[in-house]
């Protein structure tokens, strides 16, 4: 009777360590908003239509056109080729809206679509402050006609925030709502000024219009490559669990392969609610490398 008594206690402590130990890893582990995990890429190239079928059978649920770049009078360039002029009228590629959105059409494991807005040193922020300051959010904004029109023809659903300069939170957050009229969401991609900007930014917009903003992706590569190991100091924009972005392999052998991805992935897995790769273009410049959907394979299974 009394080594039963003990056994029971035995098992109790057990069982109550384990609940502390797991309550101890989740208790600052915010519940996600998405209905399941994602996977993105991040594709910068006016490509072929051999290439959409390519991320089409990836397992890529996300694509993130990379990037467009505003100038002074609200015109836009997609890298560098212009595509919107200062009166919101397209003037790009005749085929390039068609091929955005046939990365959709059929069978294809993409789901979500969107553009990106800046880059490391582009003045697009600095443009956008002006603007905003000059026109506000009426439809009389440069910027508005512009975005107006890449929503009609592209479909994209969000607007990606790549602020690597500017860092102008009330600018922004009027861009973001004059947008939203639009009907796009918002989503950020940060890998630092978390406190300064874009924890700021999110309250601004998520005290204006709740879930406007619904994902994060945090940069883990390159002057974000500490972030990796501190993915949950990320996690304070409400209910959103980042997404965690790594690089894919250079012809050089550098950045990370898939079993790479996968480790990292899996290891941060509970703060994480999806998983990118930087950068497609790369990628299609080193033929002799690792395939897309060996990327989207380790990152979905690391998120099962």
């Amino acid at each position: 009777m009394r080594i039963g008594r003990i056994l029971a206690f035995i098992i109790l402590a057990i069982t109550l360590a384990a609940v502390i130990k797991y309550w101890s890893i989740v208790k600052d582990i915010p519940a996600g908003i998405e209905d399941k995990p994602y996977s993105g890429i991040y594709a910068s190239a006016m490509y072929d239509d051999d290439k959409v079928q390519d991320l089409k059978q990836s397992g890529l649920t996300t694509l993130i056109l990379f990037t467009i770049h505003i100038n002074a009078d609200g015109s836009m360039n997609f890298n560098d080729t212009p595509i919107i002029n200062a009166s919101g009228e397209y003037i790009g590629p005749e085929n390039w809206p068609a091929t955005v959105r046939a990365h959709r059409q059929g069978e294809s494991s993409i789901e979500r679509i969107e553009i990106c807005v800046g880059a490391w040193g582009s003045p697009s922020y600095d443009n956008i402050t002006k603007l905003m300051a000059e026109f506000g959010q009426s439809a009389a904004n440069p910027l508005y006609k512009g975005w107006h029109t890449l929503k009609e023809l592209t479909g994209a659903d969000a607007i990606n925030h790549d602020d690597e300069k500017t860092f102008d939170v009330d600018a922004t957050t009027e861009f973001i709502l004059m947008t939203e009229k639009l009907g796009y969401k918002h989503t950020f991609v940060p890998f630092n000024h978390l406190n300064d900007f874009w924890k700021p930014l999110f309250d601004n917009v998520e005290a204006a219009r709740p879930g406007l903003i619904d994902r994060v992706y945090v940069q883990c590569y390159d002057g974000g490559a500490p972030n990796q190991y501190l993915l949950n100091r990320w996690n304070v924009f409400g209910n959103i669990k980042v997404s965690m972005g790594l690089w894919a392999q250079r012809p050089d052998g550098s950045k990370d392969t898939p079993a790479d991805f996968y480790e990292k992935l899996n290891e941060n897995a509970r703060f994480i609610d999806g998983g990118f790769i930087w950068e497609y273009n790369e990628m299609l410049n080193n033929p002799e490398g690792y395939k897309v959907k060996e990327y989207a394979d380790a990152i979905n299974k690391a998120l099962k």
